[in-house]
């Protein structure tokens, strides 16, 4: 899977995510907030995000874990925006 499809999954994702909560969707970017207060989503909202985000990625043949002691461990969150999150999902694979 190439960062293209991956960025594609996360922007999907986060989407589907907005749209069930009756939020509007967002015009994701590289460079859209996951953390903070120009995310889109709140903190709770973030952790569906990642637990659908894992379930798909598992169903394209990426295995990832987002609770991992690597991912917490971390000097700089995975989670900021879709680059550090894209960048997390790149090494692990």
């Amino acid at each position: 899977m190439v960062r293209e499809q991956i960025f594609t999954l996360i922007a999907t994702t986060l989407n589907a995510y907005l749209r069930n909560s009756g939020s509007s969707e967002v015009e994701v970017t590289i460079d859209t907030r996951l953390l903070g207060k120009k995310a889109p989503i709140d903190s709770l909202g973030l952790v569906n995000v990642l637990l659908d985000l894992e379930t798909a990625l598992r169903s394209c043949n990426v295995k990832v874990s987002f609770l991992s002691d690597q991912a917490m461990s971390m000097e700089r969150s995975p989670f900021l925006t879709v680059s550090t999150l894209l960048d997390f999902i790149e090494a692990q694979k």
